[in-house]
């Protein structure tokens, strides 16, 4: 099975046992084939790259905080548990939802639109 895709100056084809890279002036051709395979992988990148930047945005606060407010992290917020343990463990919980989600809703190469 052999799928090629096209970005700017690089052809890639893959196949089940080699990864070859080509460096082209132009763009690869494609086949029509080949189009819906595209856009399933389109579809799944920008859905990883949309919770990524979520994650990443929830992160960069944590880290902010930290560095720049850290007595806020010592606020008791529940049950006896600071801030710091409570936004921990809600971003370790928020990535495990974050996989999960993405495993539900990402596109298969048989799955139509």
């Amino acid at each position: 099975m052999t799928s090629a895709a096209c970005t700017w100056r690089f052809c890639y084809n893959v196949t089940l046992d080699s990864l070859s890279f080509l460096l082209l002036d132009g763009c690869c051709r494609m086949d029509k084939s080949d189009s819906a395979s595209t856009e399933i992988r389109r579809y799944n990148s920008r859905l990883g790259l949309y919770l990524f930047a979520i994650y990443s945005a929830l992160y960069i606060a944590f880290v902010l905080i930290n560095a720049f407010a850290a007595d806020m992290m010592e606020t008791i917020v529940v049950a006896g548990l600071n801030l710091a343990i409570v936004y921990g463990f809600g971003l370790i919980f928020t990535a495990l939802v974050m996989a999960l989600v993405y495993g539900v809703m990402c596109r298969r190469e048989g799955d139509a639109k």
